[in-house]
């Protein structure tokens, strides 16, 4: 008798309206699907992420498939989330929507744009935790000469437990223009000194950390994968690089590179787009702002 097949025992025994199974990926959950299908239980199924890394084995696929198709309503945070899902079991799943989780920029207009006199500064936003987060991707892109020798530099924000290992990274490639700035508890406080969020991740849901930067009329650099295509529009709100590798990552930065100095003025305008607006974009999953684009050099 597994812990699991007790727990859901004594939930049974209690006979609830309906059970909330909220996943960090989209098929760690499975066994509390299986165990709510064979007590009779309703239930909502939560995915907050999903990743073609992380491709489910056969046994478990159809567990997942029924688990999901048995559900009241299957809640996904992305777009990205709930193709790749629905993609991995074989299923159109017709009891599934997304749903965007809430964020912490309580702002009613976006931020001010830092002075770049003495160049730029981006933040990576998110735990330090490479195989989700990318940053070593992030810090061999800064190795390369050409962007050492510019005036940006970088602050990674955030803890986890890959911290001390990337800490040792940026020493061994030399990056002193990377500093790591730890837990911050007030996130625009952060949008208040950094001119762009570069996000590297190889796997997500949707990011909080666009959204919110976003809220804080900050553009982003961001890599193709789940929710952040969602929210960020190539050239329009961002930079998106095609996948999570140094190559791409680098281009996706040249770009935004290309239109930093035009930057303050799109922005200027985007301060102009009423709030409630941008939260319908954000909430619709479009987050263009009419008339403008990034401009190059």
């Amino acid at each position: 008798f597994s812990p699991l097949a007790e727990s859901v025992s004594r939930l049974s025994a209690s006979r609830p309206d309906l059970v909330v199974i909220s996943q960090g990926g989209n098929h760690d959950g499975v066994p509390w699907m299986e165990g709510c299908r064979e007590h009779g239980l309703p239930y909502f199924v939560i995915a907050h992420q999903a990743s073609a890394t992380d491709w489910p084995r056969d046994p478990v696929i159809e567990d997942m498939a029924h688990g999901y198709e048995s559900a009241v309503r299957c809640f996904f945070v992305s777009r990205g989330n709930l193709d790749l899902t629905e993609a991995q079991i074989g299923l159109r799943l017709k009891n599934a929507e997304v749903v965007r989780n809430p964020h912490q920029a309580n702002l009613r207009d976006p931020l001010a744009w830092p002075p770049a006199e003495k160049g730029f500064r981006l933040a990576c936003v998110g735990r330090l935790y490479v195989k989700d987060k990318g940053q070593d991707v992030l810090l061999e892109v800064l190795a390369r000469p050409k962007w050492k020798e510019r005036s940006l530099s970088v602050s990674l924000v955030g803890t986890g437990q890959n911290e001390q290992s990337l800490r040792r990274l940026a020493r061994l490639l030399d990056l002193k223009q990377v500093n790591f700035m730890g837990h911050v508890e007030d996130i625009t406080s952060v949008w208040r000194d950094h001119h762009a969020l570069i996000l590297p991740s190889r796997r997500e849901g949707l990011p909080l950390t666009v959204v919110e930067a976003m809220m804080c009329g900050r553009p982003c650099i961001v890599t193709d994968v789940a929710g952040n295509t969602d929210v960020v529009e190539e050239g329009v709100t961002g930079f998106v690089a095609a996948a999570p590798t140094p190559i791409l990552l680098d281009e996706a930065m040249e770009r935004w590179a290309l239109g930093a100095t035009v930057v303050g003025r799109v922005l200027v305008q985007l301060a102009r787009v009423p709030l409630p607006l941008a939260i319908d974009a954000l909430g619709t999953g479009s987050a263009r702002v009419p008339g403008e684009r990034w401009g190059g050099l």
